[in-house]
């Protein structure tokens, strides 16, 4: 057996993995970043953070963690209820649905 060519291919198979950067998704579902996404573009209704936090069993702070996150790429906004300016409602924009489309596949 030559191992200088099963090294060879073990080289180029890392290259490849780690160009596809599969750990960014990752890091993305362990942040609750997809479960947030799929989550709101299933709601019909308006989403309080404090809903999606008990359905995920997480603090308030998590959550508002992985909101600013998903607010940062441009995938969710949060708006002030017109109704109750005490409440915060958040919605996916046009890109977070196709993002959210994209994780459902």
């Amino acid at each position: 057996m030559d191992y200088s060519i099963l090294a060879k291919t073990l080289l180029e198979n890392m290259h490849l993995i780690r160009r596809h950067r599969p750990d960014k998704s990752i890091r993305q579902a362990i942040k609750g970043e997809m479960f947030v996404l799929r989550y709101l573009s299933n709601r019909e209704e308006d989403v309080v953070p404090g809903d999606i936090g008990k359905v995920m069993n997480v603090s308030s702070a998590r959550i508002a963690q992985t909101l600013n996150s998903l607010e940062k790429k441009g995938w969710l906004t949060r708006e002030i209820d017109a109704e109750d300016r005490r409440r915060i409602l958040v919605k996916l924009t046009a890109e977070g649905k196709k993002q959210a489309g994209s994780y459902q596949e």
